[in-house]
């Protein structure tokens, strides 16, 4: 989508206060519509049936624009429809549960999360919808004491469904992590890695090169380092590169321009290739554009040629971007709306933008949990922080280094004028990071030593970020 011009930029000669205010409001206040009276509860994901023109929507919430439809149902654009009747629910408690994935094949669809009943069949975390009725698939999934195991990513790979969660079993088959669906029955795929005693936490599957990608929260085969995303070539499982270290998780994954994008909460440091999203082209991985900032990122999509990332975050490539942005494989922009609470949820229709999440209000107006973008290619903020061939450093730097060049120790210095989490990197001249730490400074002036002695002679690069501002410095290391 080409970048528009703000109002200001576009009218000629001096603008009223009052004119350019007005303007300014509605040029925002007018980019989100409602869906009727909303969801009552955030959804958890959409799934766009692109052949029929229609958008599914799933979580645990029970009404859909007043329509009682409990956890799944499915909107033409105009209104919502049940998927068979009563919907998602769990015996034990007959309020809606998660559905926290689902998968639209031909005319099958399959659902999976926490649940025990669809449509009045008692089902265990699974089922399949063939368009007329449900089926519980071999009995669905269970932990070690027989209870539900829940359930999350869904993918078909090599002509069968994988299925990924949190479980023990998969139609009574002892199985972990992930599980083979061949239509009649389940089977083990070998998934070698746990989390502690228990089963990993595998949010979500995708297909790349050949090959199936899963990702949540996991430990390798050590037991001793996080990985959180791995590859299967239908005989072998492997971590992808050196995987994604750290305490958070891969909570999202989408393909775009031949490149696989994994998102979730991940801060940039040791063994973290990019700040919460990060790109892998079958040998490495690299960071995107600065990454996005300040927390998770809950889903990614393509969407008329750009990859949509939604989420908890504000930052995205050192511009403000509050829950939304768009990536071109160049740069992030955001679309300069203010929600008042997370978006959890992305979809479309004719690549006409849908969202929906926590949210009650955006840009002031009531609009509840769910809503369509009518802005066009309206775009507010573009920009991407780059760091080793391209060196960026402000012009007006707030940053003192001491003494630059160093032969090791140096004193970074800087004035804040508010207390706020502060992240600090340190990259070398090939973009690698040498060392990440995150502060809590109180107002006035942040002092921090570093030290570089044990790295090699060279050009260094520095950058502090919080949640609304970064800036960039450089050191030589003598």
């Amino acid at each position: 989508m080409p970048r528009l011009l703000k109002n200001k930029t576009l009218l000629k000669g001096a603008i009223p206060g009052c004119l350019f205010m007005l303007l300014s409001f509605f040029s925002f206040a007018q980019n989100w519509a409602p869906i009727g009276s909303g969801l009552n509860y955030a959804p958890n994901g959409m799934v766009s049936d692109t052949l029929n023109d229609l958008l599914y929507i799933y979580g645990n919430f029970r009404y859909a624009n007043d329509i009682e439809v409990n956890g799944i149902a499915y909107y033409d654009g105009s209104q919502f429809s049940t998927i068979g009747t009563l919907g998602v629910t769990d015996t034990n408690t007959t309020t809606t549960q998660p559905v926290g994935g689902m998968l639209l094949d031909g005319n099958n669809l399959y659902v999976a999360g926490y649940f025990d009943e669809v449509g009045g069949v008692p089902v265990s975390c699974i089922a399949h919808w063939n368009g007329n009725q449900w089926d519980d698939m071999a009995g669905g999934f269970s932990d070690s004491l027989g209870d539900k195991g829940p359930m999350g990513g869904l993918a078909i790979y090599n002509g069968d469904l994988y299925a990924s969660g949190a479980f023990h079993f998969a139609g009574g088959v002892p199985c972990t992590g992930v599980a083979r669906w061949d239509g009649a029955q389940w089977h083990s795929t070998g998934f070698p890695y746990h989390f502690g005693s228990g089963p990993c936490l595998m949010y979500q599957l995708k297909i790349y090169n050949g090959e199936l990608y899963v990702s949540g929260n996991c430990l390798d085969s050590t037991q001793a380092i996080s990985q959180d995303i791995f590859k299967y070539d239908g005989s072998q499982w492997s971590v992808v590169g050196s995987g994604i270290a750290g305490f958070g998780s891969v909570d999202a994954m989408e393909v775009y321009q031949g490149e696989l994008y994994a998102a979730g909460y991940f801060p940039l440091g040791p063994g973290v290739p990019g700040n919460c999203i990060a790109k892998w082209d079958g040998q490495e991985w690299t960071p995107v554009g600065g990454g996005l900032y300040n927390s998770n990122v809950h889903q990614l999509q393509v969407i008329g040629g750009k990859l949509y990332a939604i989420g908890a975050f504000v930052n995205a490539g050192g511009v403000e971007a509050q829950h939304i942005a768009s990536w071109d494989g160049n740069e992030w922009c955001g679309f300069g709306s203010q929600f008042d609470n997370r978006i959890t949820a992305i979809g479309h229709i004719n690549d006409i933008i849908y969202i929906g999440g926590g949210f009650r209000t955006i840009d002031g107006d009531s609009i509840t949990r769910m809503a369509k973008w009518i802005g066009g290619n309206y775009v507010d903020t573009c920009g991407a922080f780059t760091i080793g061939v391209e060196e960026e450093v402000l012009k007006e730097n707030p940053i003192v280094i001491y003494p630059n060049p160093t032969t090791g120790q140096f004193t970074l210095q800087m004035e804040l004028t508010k207390a706020t989490a502060l992240q600090l990197v340190v990259y070398n001249s090939v973009g690698a990071v040498v060392t990440a730490e995150t502060y809590q400074p109180l107002p006035g002036a942040f002092k921090q030593q570093l030290d570089l002695s044990e790295q090699a002679s060279g050009m260094y690069f520095i950058r502090l970020q919080t949640s609304e501002q970064q800036w960039n410095a450089k050191v030589v290391k003598q």
